[in-house]
């Protein structure tokens, strides 16, 4: 057996992460950080120190290792000419230089699936993404004795206080080395790239997606960016722009907001609110009128419902899109599904942190208290609907935000590569 030889230019953080022998070393980065880079690369680290030994490999989802840790990995073994093969039945990595086998597992069935194998060191991707239950059922396989380096590298961007905080961050634990790396000293990106991801969240979400800094979300509004003070005004519909319906379907009640794309400087568009809609113990059929005789009929509405709308009805056997169809609105505007609560709240928190939110104080009233009341669950990105009453506005106007203003999406269109 020999070495994998390869030549790592590291960013400081990215070199305490690689050099570090403590049993468990964490490096927490926000958005374009490198860490995926900086954990593939611990990876062979691990692999040379430890030849011959199996290691282990978590994920958040498989869809996750091959759509970012899978093409690190083959990109550098491409660039350094390092043989190996995936075995995607199995879920296994073979390096033959250094007689290594990675085994590939994930955090969807909380750990239930990680059985089998005895390991002798683990890496992470996103760790903070993961259970805690997948994560003991890993720490379980680490038992191959006299590995020379036994250790487990995590890597991932902060996403509240959650168990990795706990278990981690807030133990001070004396076998585990915390790393915080900046993404804004990341020379790898695409020029610009941090001066945007910068501008698109507000201070307490550059905090966690750029500085890599965890933060208390416990009991913190999930539109921790709205201000009454700021963001309440009258407002009045203008017949010449487009009104915006943002929907959220339920029995009780049916919730929507009216919203109007408002041109300002610089290609900017303002949303301002100037009505809304609760209806108690209705169907999507009576929304959908209410919508029309609100709004003096369908022209130039542009509907923005649940995406779930798709595939059921409230009452009745068409789908709630179809429904809407049937009573002649013809601009309907969804995605197939929500992928990140999450990164529906940064876009609509960046919206309204840039003053591109308005709403009337008036004729909004459930929707300001959505905005006001709603907050994350347990300190995690789930909104706490404890409260029957309340996400209802707030689900349609994140919705909303998440298809025509997209965080998300736009990141990965800025970034060149993530070392």
């Amino acid at each position: 057996m020999s070495l994998i030889k390869i030549g790592y230019d590291k960013l400081p953080y990215q070199a305490e992460f690689h050099e570090a022998t403590d049993p468990n070393v964490l490096l927490s980065t926000g958005y374009g950080g490198g860490k995926t880079y900086a954990l593939v690369m611990k990876m062979f680290r691990l692999m040379n120190v430890n030849r011959g030994i199996p290691g282990g490999m978590l994920c958040p989802n498989l869809k996750m290792f091959r759509r970012d840790v899978l093409p690190t990995i083959k990109q550098i073994c491409s660039e350094y000419s390092i043989p190996f093969h995936y075995r995607r039945q199995d879920q296994e990595l073979i390096f033959k230089t250094t007689n290594s086998t990675i085994l590939v597992f994930h955090s969807e069935d909380d750990g239930t699936s990680i059985k089998g194998p005895n390991l002798g060191f683990g890496l992470i991707n996103e760790v903070t993404l993961c259970s805690r239950g997948a994560f003991d059922a890993f720490l379980s396989r680490m038992r191959i004795k006299n590995t020379p380096l036994p250790q487990i590298a995590m890597s991932g961007t902060p996403e509240g206080f959650n168990w990795v905080y706990d278990d981690f961050i807030a133990k001070q634990r004396s076998d585990t080395k915390i790393i915080f790396g900046d993404m804004r000293s990341n020379k790898f990106v695409l020029e610009g790239y941090a001066d945007r991801l910068w501008e698109t969240f507000d201070e307490k979400s550059r905090e966690m997606y750029v500085k890599g800094k965890f933060v208390n979300l416990q009991g913190m509004a999930a539109l921790h960016a709205f201000n009454r003070g700021a963001h309440c005004k009258p407002t009045k519909r203008d017949p010449n722009l487009p009104v915006w319906v943002a929907i959220d379907f339920n029995v009780n009640p049916m919730a929507a907001s009216f919203w109007q794309p408002v041109p300002v400087n610089k290609g900017q568009k303002k949303l301002v609110g100037f009505g809304e809609l609760c209806l108690r113990n209705a169907d999507t059929a009576q929304l959908a009128q209410a919508i029309q005789e609100s709004l003096g009929g369908t022209n130039n509405v542009v509907l923005y419902p649940d995406p779930a709308g798709k595939a059921r009805s409230t009452k009745s056997h068409h789908t709630d899109i179809m429904i809407l169809e049937d009573h002649g609105f013809t601009d309907i505007r969804f995605k197939s599904r929500i992928a990140s609560v999450r990164d529906c709240i940064n876009a609509s928190n960046s919206l309204i942190d840039k003053g591109l939110v308005e709403v009337d104080p008036v004729t909004m009233p459930e929707t300001i208290r959505d905005f006001e009341q709603v907050a994350w669950k347990d300190g995690v990105f789930e909104l706490n609907k404890t409260d029957g009453k309340r996400t209802h506005w707030l689900d349609g106007f994140k919705n909303m935000i998440d298809f025509e203003f997209p965080v998300g999406e736009a990141r990965g269109s800025w970034r060149e590569s993530e070392r």
